[in-house]
């Protein structure tokens, strides 16, 4: 490939299988490029259309390649900025908006942010009874807090508590015991 069409294909990984061309435009315009249609049909291998909008990796393991491609810092700054376009876009329509800032700040480094994101994904999740969402959220959460400050004990025990019940209604009684012991160590 090109180069700039190798860079467009590891910048839209950061945002994930399925992504906004606006977002996308976003972060090329920050390093001094842009996307259009020419440039779109030049990956159309690759790259397929999911609405006006949205575009999507034909395949899972394009976009894992692709994204491999970039170095660790770039990744890092990527994902911080795309978490900070989003909370300062206007996104209403956006259901799974905690979900993208939840993820990015984590792999931006920003742990208070990817804390309060992640609870509030989890929270999001179980309400909809999507448990393994739900779990995913809360273990995030949890490996945030050891890098983040000012987190209170009782909230590490409720993350904790709810981390226990969820697991418990999965099925996994030994690790939702397991959470719950955690729980206990933080009241």
């Amino acid at each position: 490939l090109d180069p700039r069409d190798r860079d467009l294909l590891r910048y839209a990984a950061v945002l994930g299988v399925e992504f906004s061309l606006p977002a996308l435009q976003l972060m090329l315009a920050a390093r001094g490029q842009r996307v259009d249609d020419e440039a779109l049909r030049r990956v159309g291998d690759f790259i397929e259309s999911a609405g006006d909008i949205r575009r999507r990796f034909r395949h899972a393991v394009i976009r894992d390649v692709a994204y491999s491609g970039l170095p660790y810092r770039l990744r890092r700054q990527m994902h911080e900025q795309v978490g900070r376009a989003l909370e300062q876009g206007d996104h209403r329509d956006d259901d799974d908006l905690v979900d993208q800032l939840s993820m990015h700040f984590f792999h931006a480094g920003k742990y208070e942010e990817a804390w309060r994101y992640s609870r509030d994904a989890a929270d999001r999740a179980r309400d909809k009874y999507a448990h393994a969402e739900a779990l995913e959220f809360l273990e995030r959460a949890l490996e945030c807090r050891s890098h983040a400050r000012g987190i209170q004990p009782a909230q590490v025990a409720a993350l904790y508590e709810q981390l226990g019940d969820i697991r418990d209604i999965a099925g996994l009684s030994v690790e939702a015991a397991y959470a719950y012991r955690r729980a206990r160590a933080f009241v």
